[in-house]
C-alpha cells in the first residue's frame, strides 16, 4: 500500500493506494489540523511508502513529523529531480509547482500524445504538454477564489448556492452570480484553450489534444464545459503513483 498526499493551498487530499485508490478524503490545508486529523481517517496503516506534493512549504515539516513518528517512515517530497522523460521548456524550470509536474507526468502516463491539462483549484491553470514537452500555460485567479471574494466585498450578497444556472441570461441575484461564476469560468476555459491551440499549431504543426480536466473546483464548472474532455479529478493521485514507481 502506498499513501499518497497532494497539498494545496486550500485542501490536503490524501489517498491510499495499492492497485487502486482505496481510500481517500481531504481536509482545510489552512486548519490548524493534528495527528489524529489524518491518521484516524486511514484503513491500512501498513505502508510501503508515503509519497507527497505540496505546493504549502509551511506545512511540510508538520505532515513529515507525523507520518516519522506513527510509522517510522519518512515521505519523499516531490521536486524536480524526480522527473524523468518530460523536457520542461520554461525560463526557469525550478519555478514550476509540484503540482504540476505531478499533472504532467499522469498525463504522460494515462493518455501519452499531447495534452492540455485543466486544473481548476485555488488558481485555475491551464497547462500544454506536447508529446514529452511541458511547453507553460495560463494561470488565472482561482473560480472559488473569486466566489468568496465577491462576496467579502458585497456587503448586501448572501452565500450563494454553487449551482449550474438553468439560464446565461439570469432573472436574478443568485442566477447572474451563478451564470458569471460558472458559465463565465467555463467560456474563460473555452476560449483560452482555443487561443491555445491556434499559437501551437503556429509553432508546432500540431493540432491533434487530448484535453483532461481535474482539480478540486472541477465539480462545479465541467457540465458547463463544452470541449471534449476526460474528466479525471484524482489525476494527481495517479500521478504520484507513478512518480513513486519511476524513483523506486
Amino acid at each position: 500500500m502506498l499513501l499518497c498526499l497532494d497539498i494545496g493551498n486550500t485542501n490536503i487530499v490524501v489517498a491510499e493506494v495499492s492497485d487502486r485508490i482505496e481510500n481517500l478524503f481531504r481536509f482545510s490545508t489552512k486548519a490548524k489540523f493534528t495527528k489524529d486529523d489524518i491518521i484516524s481517517k486511514l484503513v491500512s496503516k501498513n505502508y510501503e511508502n508515503i509519497i507527497i506534493s505540496s505546493v504549502v512549504p509551511s506545512v511540510n515539516q508538520v505532515i513529515e513529523e507525523i507520518f516519522i513518528e506513527a510509522f517510522n517512515i519518512k515521505p519523499l517530497f516531490v521536486d524536480i529531480k524526480m522527473i524523468h522523460g518530460i523536457d520542461i521548456l520554461l525560463d526557469n524550470p525550478s519555478e514550476l509547482g509540484s503540482d504540476l509536474l505531478v499533472a504532467s507526468v499522469a498525463c504522460k502516463a494515462l493518455y501519452g500524445g499531447n495534452n492540455i491539462i485543466i486544473d481548476l483549484g485555488t488558481a485555475n491553470k491551464i497547462l500544454v504538454l506536447l508529446g514529452n514537452k511541458f511547453l507553460g500555460g495560463a494561470i488565472t485567479p482561482g473560480f472559488m477564489s473569486s466566489f468568496e471574494g465577491l462576496f467579502s466585498n458585497a456587503e448586501l450578497l448572501n452565500t450563494i448556492p454553487l449551482d449550474m444556472p438553468k439560464k446565461i441570461v439570469g432573472s436574478n441575484t443568485i442566477e447572474c452570480i451563478q451564470s458569471g461564476s460558472i458559465i463565465g469560468t467555463a467560456s474563460m476555459i473555452e476560449k483560452m484553450v482555443e487561443k491555445m491551440k491556434k499559437e501551437i499549431e503556429i509553432k508546432y504543426q500540431e493540432t491533434d489534444f487530448h484535453i483532461i480536466l481535474t482539480g478540486g473546483n472541477s465539480i462545479y464548472v465541467k457540465d458547463a464545459i463544452e470541449l471534449d474532455f476526460e474528466y479525471c479529478p484524482d489525476l494527481l493521485i495517479y500521478g504520484l503513483v507513478e512518480l513513486y514507481k519511476l524513483n523506486k
